[in-house]
């Protein structure tokens, strides 16, 4: 499977609140090294919300090798919609320190 094509089975087990298949995909993208890429990452951790393993999105975030606005906002907005404000701050405050990437998706 390529990136695409894994994001796309992600998203699926997500919106199907499918946890068990969902889980099976973070290992093959950990084996298969595909999880060095931001797209599957941000994936990764949209699904874990949509199962509502929250703290298990934060971990793949805070695992990325790299991270981009997308990774960034995909958390920041992961924490925000689980009422999680405080938290959803300070990665925005850790984003706006480490890289100057906010853009007008992020803060709306």
């Amino acid at each position: 499977a390529d990136t695409y094509a894994l994001c796309a089975a992600l998203k699926a087990c997500g919106q199907s609140s499918n946890a068990a298949y969902g889980e099976c995909l973070h290992a093959y993208a950990e084996k298969t090294f595909l999880l060095r890429s931001v797209f599957v990452g941000s994936a990764l951790v949209n699904m874990y919300k949509c199962i509502g393993k929250i703290e298990q999105s934060c971990r793949v975030f805070s695992e990325m090798p790299c991270r981009n606005i997308v990774t960034w906002t995909t958390i920041i907005t992961v924490l925000v919609h689980a009422g999680r404000y405080k938290e959803g701050l300070m990665y925005f405050s850790d984003m706006s320190r480490w890289e100057n990437l906010s853009d007008h998706y992020t803060i709306p």
